[in-house]
């Protein structure tokens, strides 16, 4: 599955792509009501071992970077791959960086972020940022200049 993943990278890799950015990849269901992630119902192969979606859903996302990474090698072995996943797992340092999705613009948010920008540091993710600005709203110039001083 990984390589009928990392064979859609090649038609962009033509078009001028030098990275690939993973958002929004961990299984999610948007439903009104309930579990806000897939239903246990739904089956994962897990490297031809199998299970539920209780088994899967963390680890999804860095079976995605895994993916992304192994394609990039493959169709630019005379590059480095350039990488970032929203979602991972242990182990996601190993494919590329990650940053912090979807944060408030405010203080709390920056405050957040710096959190985990230093925890993701801690835990051996040396390539992460933060959404500069936040993703909602608009920081006033000298938010705006403390979350581009975190990211730098």
């Amino acid at each position: 599955m990984r390589a009928w993943w990392g064979e859609w990278y090649g038609e962009r890799l033509a078009q001028g792509l030098a990275g690939v950015w993973h958002n929004m990849n961990e299984p999610v269901s948007f439903a009104a009501f309930g579990d806000p992630t897939l239903p246990l119902s739904a089956r994962q192969a897990l490297e031809g071992w199998g299970g539920d979606h209780r088994e899967a859903h963390n680890v999804y996302g860095l079976a995605m970077a895994r993916a992304g990474y192994e394609a990039l090698r493959r169709l630019r072995p005379e590059q480095r791959p350039f990488l970032f996943s929203r979602s991972g797992w242990a182990g996601l340092q190993r494919y590329g960086g990650t940053w912090s999705g979807d944060v408030n613009t405010g203080w709390p948010g920056l405050r957040a972020s710096l959190a985990l920008v230093l925890g993701l540091g801690l835990c051996g993710m040396p390539y992460s940022g933060p959404d500069v600005g936040g993703f909602t709203g608009s920081p006033s110039p000298e938010l705006y200049l403390r979350w581009f001083q975190l990211a730098s």
